[in-house]
């Protein structure tokens, strides 16, 4: 298992991984992801950005996310409070293969986006999710996130921080 950088040659095989995710959260009754989002143009300015990083488990690319380290204007208006005012990465589009689903791989990914954040001087890694997506909610706290409140995108959502040691 390893992480590298998002490539234009990984855009078919994210995407597969985001369509598994869709599906999952349609057959648990969760709206969040239901519409065009995330798409192609989306994943393609991740890779742009240099901010989309896969999961490679046994060559093949088995996850996906996003690590920014952008001040982001909409955890500026969070309902509540974060617990830093400093320097933040944050994690988006959090996506694993289905053959990987519940085998830890998610933790993987947090502790990726925190070990990273770490090697920038970051002190804290901010997320945050739709408030019925349970599955997300979960792996937030196992992986050490406390609740900050709540951000407006495209609807509520709930926030969640880290603060690095």
């Amino acid at each position: 298992m390893n992480f590298r950088k998002a490539e234009i040659k990984d855009v078919e095989d994210v995407l597969e991984i985001i369509s598994h995710a869709k599906d999952y959260m349609k057959e648990n009754g969760l709206t969040q992801w239901s519409g065009e989002y995330p798409n192609r143009e989306v994943i393609l300015g991740d890779i742009e950005k240099k901010i989309g990083y896969v999961l490679i488990v046994d060559n093949l690319v088995r996850g996906y996310l996003v690590v920014d380290f952008v001040d982001d204007e909409i955890y500026r208006a969070i309902r509540g409070a974060w617990k830093t005012d400093s320097e933040y990465a944050s994690i988006h589009r959090c996506a694993m293969h289905k053959t990987l689903r519940g085998k830890g791989y998610g933790s993987e990914l947090f502790k990726f986006a925190e070990n990273l954040a770490i090697s920038k001087n970051i002190s804290s890694v901010r997320v945050d999710t739709a408030p019925d997506n349970l599955t997300m909610k979960h792996l937030f706290e196992k992986n050490g996130y406390e609740y900050c409140g709540l951000v407006f995108i495209a609807g509520d959502k709930i926030a969640y921080e880290k603060v690095l040691k």
